[in-house]
C-alpha cells in the first residue's frame, strides 16, 4: 500500500488542539468539535447534572442527551471523511465505496439525532401520544397529507409558538423531508447511485450524488442533476446545528420552569 493509500483509507487517531499540544482520541476530539458548534449544549449539560435530584424524568433526559452528542460526533466523522475522499484527484471504485458508506451512515446518524430529538421534547413535556407519532418529520414527501399529526398538535400546546413555528417552518421541514427520502432509500427500498464523474475542463474527476435520488427513470442516469455528497451534508448538518440549539433553549426554559413552580 503506497503512502498515498494509507493517508486515504485510514482514520487518524491524533491530533494538534488549539494550545498545541498533541492528543489522542476521536471521541474527545468530536466531542470538543460538538460543543465548538452547538454553543449551549455544555450550559444544557450542566444544568440536566446539576438537577438530576429535582427532575423527574432525569434519566431519560440524561439517556437523551448521551445519545444525541454520541450519535452527532457519528454525524461529524462521517462529514470528515466524506471531505476527505472529494480532495482527491481521481477517485477510483474503492473511493466510490468508501464515499457510499460515510454517506450512508452520514444519513442514518443525522436520522438518528432527530429521532431522539423528539423523544428528549416528548419527555421534557411529558407528552402522550402512540410511540409512531413521536418524530419532527412532519412533511410527507411523497404525499400531500401531513404526517405525525398527534404529537405536532402537543408540540404546539407544550412547547410554545416560537419553536412550534420554528420546526414546522418550511424551511426546516424541506431538509428534513429530503433527509428521509434518502433515509428511506438506504434502509427500504435500495441504493443511492454514488459515482464519479468526470470534469474534462479542469482534468479532475469528482464523486458525486443524485440531488433528487428517490426519482424513478430507469436507470437513465443522464437526465439527473448531481451534487457532491458534502453539499447535501453540510446543508443538512447546518439545519441539525439549529434545531439542536432551539432544543437545547427549549429544554432549559421548560426545567428552569418546572423547577421553579
Amino acid at each position: 500500500m503506497s503512502n498515498n493509500e494509507e493517508y486515504n483509507y485510514c482514520i487518524p487517531t491524533t491530533w494538534i488542539g488549539k494550545d498545541g499540544v498533541m492528543n489522542k482520541g476521536l471521541w474527545y476530539f468530536y466531542h470538543l468539535r460538538m460543543k465548538e458548534r452547538i454553543k449551549n449544549y455544555q450550559n444544557a449539560w450542566s444544568h440536566i447534572v446539576a438537577n438530576k435530584k429535582n427532575l423527574s424524568n432525569y434519566p431519560r433526559i440524561e439517556e437523551h442527551y448521551v445519545s444525541i452528542s454520541e450519535q452527532y460526533c457519528y454525524v461529524l466523522f462521517n462529514l470528515d471523511q466524506i471531505i476527505k475522499i472529494e480532495r482527491k484527484q481521481y477517485p477510483d471504485n474503492d473511493d466510490v465505496f468508501f464515499m457510499t458508506y460515510f454517506t450512508y451512515n452520514f444519513i442514518l446518524s443525522t436520522k438518528s439525532v432527530l429521532d431522539i430529538f423528539a423523544w428528549l421534547i416528548y419527555d421534557i413535556f411529558a407528552c402522550n401520544c402512540e410511540p409512531f407519532e413521536v418524530s419532527l418529520f412532519f412533511k410527507n414527501y411523497h404525499k400531500a397529507k401531513e404526517k405525525h399529526k398527534e404529537f405536532k398538535k402537543q408540540l404546539c400546546a407544550k412547547s410554545g409558538l416560537k419553536f412550534y413555528k420554528y420546526i414546522c417552518s418550511d424551511k426546516v421541514q424541506t431538509v428534513l423531508a429530503i433527509l428521509e427520502q434518502h433515509r428511506d432509500i438506504v434502509c427500504h427500498k435500495g441504493k443511492i447511485h454514488i459515482m464519479v464523474h468526470e470534469n474534462k475542463d479542469v482534468d479532475q474527476s469528482t464523486i458525486m450524488k443524485p440531488v433528487e435520488p428517490y426519482i424513478s427513470i430507469d436507470k437513465n442516469f443522464a437526465t439527473l442533476r448531481y451534487e457532491k455528497c458534502s453539499v447535501f451534508s453540510e446543508t443538512t448538518l447546518l439545519t441539525l446545528d439549529s434545531i439542536f440549539d432551539h432544543v437545547n433553549n427549549l429544554y432549559k426554559e421548560e426545567c428552569t420552569r418546572l423547577l421553579k413552580s
